[in-house]
């Protein structure tokens, strides 16, 4: 069961527009096997989720994250909040999915968590060659990985479930 349990990650410039896609998403999901946890630059909290796990201010990374150790920073608050957190089915999210305001779900949720329970301990992901950004002098393509991406949450230490 917790193997399929998923903390949905969603970093923000503000609110999520597209979060009437991810709620439908979320509803069809396995009863209870996912969070969610907001990193946000926007100090408002109208617009967030009822559902949605805020990152704390003085953990919120602000300014340009693209390409920066800022980014990397806010993944951590984030991993650090979903390891600090029990779904509603009682385990600590196994997996952690990051995405931005502007992506939305394409597969159904509970093929999603299936897949995932089915492949415990791999971080999932793409990596393709990109031919385009071949350095001088190289003559191999370097590959790029899109910066979204699903990784594996061991539980915390000392932590079961």
């Amino acid at each position: 069961m917790c193997d399929a349990t998923v903390s949905y990650a969603l970093l923000t410039r503000g609110p999520l527009p597209l979060w009437p896609v991810w709620e439908d998403y979320l509803q069809h999901c396995p009863h209870g096997s996912y969070t969610v946890v907001v990193h946000s630059q926007n100090v408002s909290t109208s617009w967030l989720p009822a559902q949605a796990l805020r990152i704390p201010a003085s953990s919120t990374a602000i300014g340009d994250l693209r390409f920066s150790w800022r980014m990397v920073g806010a993944m951590l608050s984030t991993v650090q909040q979903a390891q600090g957190t029990r779904a509603p089915n009682g385990c600590v999210p196994r997996w952690i999915h990051f995405a931005s305001e502007s992506c939305a779900p394409v597969r159904p949720c509970a093929r999603v968590h299936a897949s995932l329970a089915a492949d415990t301990g791999v971080s999932r992901m793409e990596l393709r060659r990109v031919p385009h950004q071949v350095p001088a002098g190289y003559g191999v393509p370097n590959p790029k990985a899109s910066q979204w991406m699903t990784l594996w949450l061991p539980p915390p230490p000392g932590r079961a479930g």
